[in-house]
């Protein structure tokens, strides 16, 4: 099955905003077996209220709240539509709020029945007056996580400890673009070396992710950011889930059309160099 599992809408307020049937005639263009859906969903606003960034800025991470009953509509009606063509497969990229689990919690309740899968991701930790982006620029990553942690190593530790925690408490379909605190990778000094302890952290993240059964997110959008250059996962860790038999499912994270299927080459290669030999 070919398959991209990880992208976006024009519900994404960072996205192009072309329409959603465009992503999915062009993954069918490109012989995608299946197509998920996994739009960010409303940040409460009270965590909203924590984020010391412009209205603008934070108004732009994620859909507003009333328009997220209009997503699902759409969505469906989508993969009805498609259904001859391509299987669609409707879900929500979640991020990780420790201090609204209730939010969460409330939001898979009340839409259950309609979401075929559910991605987590940790987009934000506590840092410099209030809760900071980890991928919104390389300044803003020194400004407000570097600054209160100490270094890059530390906000490493706190983004993976963070990621253990959010899979415990979720249990979720598939786990995000899993090293997404390497972004900033080749702008900081020694943001490429991986400490022993870090490793670790990554190996237990893992052997949680094969006890629960959930998927790992392949994801080359990494690829195409300037300090990153890699897919998330990074290659030893790829090979480390190929060889613990941890699905990884492709993820193009297509934010615009022309980024759907993007890299799918780059998947087949790592995954088929990785995969145990019989």
């Amino acid at each position: 099955m070919k398959i991209d599992g990880h992208t976006h809408t024009h519900y994404c307020p960072h996205g192009s905003g072309e329409e959603t049937a465009k992503y999915i005639e062009k993954a069918i263009e490109l012989d995608f077996d299946v197509y998920v859906l996994t739009e960010h969903p409303p940040l409460p606003a009270s965590f909203r209220n924590q984020l010391p960034y412009s209205e603008e800025l934070i108004s732009s991470l994620a859909m507003k709240e009333a328009d997220l009953d209009s997503y699902i509509k759409e969505m469906h009606k989508l993969k009805q539509k498609y259904k001859d063509r391509i299987q669609i497969r409707v879900g929500l990229e979640l991020d990780y709020l420790p201090e609204h689990l209730d939010w969460t919690r409330y939001l898979l309740k009340e839409y259950d029945g309609y979401l075929d899968e559910t991605i987590l991701s940790v987009h934000f930790l506590k840092g410099v007056n209030g809760w900071r982006c980890v991928d919104l620029t390389p300044e803003d990553y020194k400004e407000g996580l570097i600054e209160y942690y100490g270094d890059f190593h530390s906000v490493q530790k706190v983004y993976y400890q963070t990621l253990q925690e959010a899979i415990c408490t979720f249990h979720p379909t598939r786990v995000g673009h899993l090293t997404l605190c390497q972004k900033f990778q080749h702008y900081f000094a020694n943001g490429l070396y991986i400490p022993e302890e870090t490793r670790k952290q990554i190996l237990s993240i893992l052997s949680i992710i094969k006890q629960q059964g959930c998927s790992l997110d392949f994801n080359t959008a990494g690829l195409y950011k300037k300090y990153c250059l890699e897919p998330y996962p990074s290659s030893w860790i790829v090979q480390k889930a190929c060889e613990w038999e941890i699905p990884l499912i492709f993820g193009s994270d297509a934010h615009a059309v022309d980024q759907v299927g993007r890299s799918y080459d780059i998947y087949l290669k790592q995954c088929i160099k990785a995969a145990p030999k019989r």
